[in-house]
């Protein structure tokens, strides 16, 4: 009994607690942007020493804030809102609209792409009733939709947006200073393994 009631208080103090705020969760993010500083800062130098014209940019103070949003959002259960509020504007055009696809099933995406040619038939886009096209159509005019609304393709749309994946979304944005400055190394190396 009173270790349930421990856990109990504890589980009420934890909630009481900001993640991001906690000593160890802004060191920890402290050193991870310092270490993808001190690489990118590197890394112009060599992109200098190379005479390459690669642009590099680091904002710690942005990144650490982006890094303790997302503490927040696992401990908050809200990764999915937090990915569409923080990170989804740099991959795409509206993403809160663009969150109402998330994990939509296969037959209810085939609705929606329906739905929208529906919508351009009605606005007098498309030459043919939806009855009279084939299913490639259909999805040619999704795309343009796609693209138009959101900046994407269809197959990076659905990548994306309707098969959603934390793990998939996620691990890039950890990554992702650090898996920049990765391919801009091999850029580098390619340029002086060319001269």
């Amino acid at each position: 009994m009173l270790d349930g009631a421990k856990q109990k208080m504890a589980e009420r103090m934890m909630s009481q607690v900001t993640p991001s705020e906690t000593p160890i969760a802004q060191a920890a993010i402290g050193t991870l942007t310092e270490f993808e500083a001190r690489q990118t800062s590197a890394l112009v130098e060599l992109v200098d020493a190379a005479d390459l014209d690669i642009e590099l940019r680091f904002d710690r103070e942005q990144r650490a804030q982006l890094l303790l949003g997302l503490v927040d959002a696992i401990a908050e259960r809200r990764v999915t809102e937090w990915w569409f509020e923080a990170v989804g504007p740099e991959v795409l055009e509206q993403p809160e609209r663009a969150r109402q696809y998330v994990g939509v099933g296969a037959d209810e995406w085939h609705d929606q792409l329906r739905r929208w040619y529906q919508s351009y038939d009605d606005a007098g886009v498309v030459e043919k009733p939806i009855e009279e096209v084939s299913p490639g159509r259909i999805g040619e005019v999704a795309d343009r939709h796609v693209r138009e609304t959101f900046g994407l393709s269809l197959p990076e749309f659905v990548a994306t947006v309707v098969n959603w994946s934390r793990g998939e979304q996620i691990q890039p944005f950890l990554g992702g200073p650090i898996e920049r400055n990765n391919q801009v190394i091999r850029e580098v190396a390619e340029e002086i393994d060319d001269t």
